[in-house]
């Protein structure tokens, strides 16, 4: 899977939640660095709402990226991966 996300990576269009969701599931780093490049500003975005503190952002940002990569499996699909790093 990870020659899927460099291959995508090459190409203009970049891989799909799919693709690195397969990624995360074999906890890829390539996967990880490009989820997290997609969706840390929205966590960060909902966490600040929520906190109101840009001190304790950064530490639910972290904490929300380790845990995909520890429970990735856990996702049912794609489309759940969104929902699943706003949802913690």
């Amino acid at each position: 899977m990870a020659l899927k996300l460099l291959k995508a990576e090459k190409a203009e269009a970049p891989p799909s939640d799919a693709e690195l969701l397969d990624g995360l599931c074999v906890r890829d780093e390539r996967a990880v660095t490009l989820t997290y490049r997609r969706y840390a500003r929205h966590v960060a975005n909902v966490a600040y709402r929520m906190l109101g503190s840009e001190d304790e952002v950064e530490d639910v940002v972290q904490h929300v990226f380790l845990e995909l990569v520890r429970t990735a499996e856990r996702i049912y699909g794609p489309d759940s991966l969104k929902s699943f790093l706003l949802a913690l």
